[in-house]
């Protein structure tokens, strides 16, 4: 069974509330100035949380957040300076520039859409919080096929016991899945406690469809903590409105989402599909199924990898590749599309490869249509559109310029000090205090390629040369 850390993707959800009610000219919210450009407090914390940061600097809170405003200020820096060299007009950079900011619509969309029309009940929260307050162990078998967990339903109806089922199961295959848990409301897959919270002891649940596979529970024990006060309510009330809120997003975006697609009539072209796949898994170092241990490597193509497809494909690049309704895509247009997106390629066998491949195709067709939906609802012109595509912009031009420097065998950190010389950083020190930064590194356990509609990639903090 797979416990659910929920306040990860909670806070990522708040922090987007947060950053898009906020202006910019709001001096309150101003923690630096660098420049012509301008640091927020909101925009520090997001790129604290989301970027993954080094385990030295997440170690001291203190002097941790000042380094990482050092890292922020040097962007903000090598940016001004990039733009003052023309960088800012360099092709690659506006394509790039361009995926980002449709990929800042959508999220906008998705907030209109999603976000806006989510009301969470007090009756619900006190309902939560009194299921916080029961502890339930139950037994579980799991399956991850559908075949195998409709059998066992059936075995039950036919008089078979759960305890039978659950004795078997570990005496064939001595799966580890097959085990007890205690369950706490808010921390595992909510189909799986709902139902655990249906249970009377000894009572067995129907089929549980989960993240992770399907599920048979039994309730064994349930313990009830007498402590529960009205100042631990206040001091879990929030925590525990922000997990519904995340629910029922994720309920009612799954809902907008399947009803936007519904008439889009997004096609894959079996011809050109295996031409693309044939070449993509000749450049493709698999992982070994048979390795102990191993972590699939999941990467994204690099521009010279897509050069050289682009070369191998020359005479299909035109053929069509992928048609929805308005639109469409040649082998040429997706190939750049993969890099641009940095698109999750998987390498774990050439099973997940083909089944990711076929999951990306969706993803990024159903992304470009609710891009083009944000447009034409004029949502483009959107503040926090502007000033997401505007963090992008001052990311790429630091990244682009710095690789200028390395190229020409210029010293990154004696251009770094020239730069703090001639352009004035204004650091409002006394707001560092109060900031909070969690000491998760949010994105490092984020690998949901499906997930970006929320939450993007986001830019990686580099540790300069000291």
């Amino acid at each position: 069974m797979v416990r659910r850390y929920i306040l990860w993707p909670i806070l990522i959800i708040g922090l987007f509330s947060i950053h898009c009610s906020k202006s910019d000219e709001d001096d309150a919210d101003i923690l630096a100035r660098v420049g012509s450009r301008v640091i927020t407090v909101q925009e520090f914390v997001m790129r604290c949380e989301f970027s993954p940061l080094p385990d030295d600097i997440r170690q001291d809170e203190v002097e941790g957040k000042r380094r990482a405003l050092d890292l922020l200020i040097a962007e903000k820096l090598f940016a001004q300076e990039a733009e003052r060299q023309g960088l800012l007009e360099e092709p690659i950079l506006q394509k790039k520039l361009h995926t980002l900011e449709m990929a800042a619509v959508g999220r906008e969309l998705y907030r209109e859409e999603v976000q806006k029309k989510v009301v969470v009940e007090e009756s619900e929260i006190q309902e939560a919080y009194a299921k916080m307050g029961e502890k339930r162990v139950v037994r579980f078998l799991r399956t991850t096929r559908l075949e195998e967990a409709e059998t066992w339903q059936k075995e039950m109806e036919q008089g078979i016991s759960f305890n039978t089922l659950w004795d078997k199961a570990v005496a064939v295959s001595g799966d580890t899945s097959t085990n007890s848990i205690e369950i706490t409301w808010g921390e595992y897959d909510e189909n799986l406690e709902d139902a655990a919270y249906t249970l009377a002891p000894g009572e067995v649940s129907p089929l549980v469809k989960a993240s992770d596979g399907y599920y048979l529970l039994t309730l064994e024990n349930r313990t009830r903590d007498i402590m529960q006060t009205h100042l631990a309510f206040a001091s879990k009330r929030r925590s525990i409105e922000k997990i519904l809120r995340h629910r029922k997003e994720a309920a009612r975006s799954d809902a907008f989402v399947s009803s936007f697609m519904k008439d889009k009539q997004v096609t894959l072209k079996g011809g050109p599909f295996a031409i693309l796949m044939e070449a993509l898994e000749q450049r493709i170092d698999f992982d070994s199924d048979d390795e102990c241990g191993f972590k699939p490597k999941i990467q994204h193509l690099e521009e010279s990898e897509v050069v050289a497809l682009e070369n191998e494909l020359e005479s299909h690049l035109d053929d069509v590749l992928v048609e929805f309704s308005g639109g469409g895509w040649t082998i040429r247009e997706f190939l750049e599309k993969l890099w641009l997106q940095e698109v999750p390629i998987q390498r774990q066998s050439r099973r997940h490869f083909i089944q990711g491949m076929r999951e990306a195709f969706g993803i990024m067709a159903r992304d470009a249509l609710l891009a083009e939906e944000g447009i034409r609802k004029g949502l483009r012109n959107r503040s926090s559109v502007q000033r997401e595509t505007k963090m992008w912009q001052d990311y790429l031009l630091y990244v682009s310029y710095k690789n200028t420097l390395r190229s020409e065998g210029q010293d990154i950190s004696m251009t770094l000090e020239h730069l703090y010389r001639d352009i004035p950083v204004d650091i409002q020190d006394a707001k560092m205090h109060d900031i909070a930064i969690t000491d998760i590194p949010l994105l490092a356990i984020w690998t949901d390629f499906q997930r970006q509609l929320v939450v993007p990639m986001w830019p990686r903090f580099e540790i300069l040369p000291e």
